[in-house]
């Protein structure tokens, strides 16, 4: 567990939980934005730009209750429910060593099975644009 900073807590109090999606209220300065982003992502939440806030795989009303009111944020799971997150640092070099594949090219499609975060996706897009994406 890591003890909640002020600004989160402020950030976290002002959220708006709407469903399974929590939209932070007004502009936050980088500092706390990250803060606020970790410890969202510690709770099981993903940043999601069509959604316009953190996504979560069920409603996060009562885990951000219980951050708020104990002060601690848990330390991020790297297992959950048998998922195993690809660091980004592993998916840039899997990217960055496996991509540059002779015939790759831009009507080329790459496949991610059980997509999980889409970390390895990223990846291969930062290195080869170009490439189309599919999931599966």
């Amino acid at each position: 567990m890591t003890a909640l900073a002020p600004e989160v807590r402020d950030a976290l109090t002002a959220a708006v939980v709407e469903g399974n999606t929590v939209r932070l209220a007004g502009q936050l300065d980088r500092k706390a934005y990250t803060a606020t982003d970790k410890a969202l992502r510690a709770l099981g939440g993903t940043w999601n730009r069509k959604a316009g806030g953190h996504v979560f795989a069920t409603s996060p009303a009562k885990a951000l209750a219980a951050v708020l009111s104990g002060g601690q944020v848990p330390k991020p799971a790297h297992q959950v429910e048998g998922y195993f997150a690809t660091p980004d640092a592993l998916a840039q070099l899997v990217a960055e060593v496996y991509t540059d594949i002779p015939g790759l090219s831009a009507s080329s499609r790459v496949l991610e099975p059980s997509a999980g975060d889409g970390a390895l996706v990223r990846a291969i897009r930062r290195v080869s644009p170009h490439v189309g994406m599919a999931r599966t």
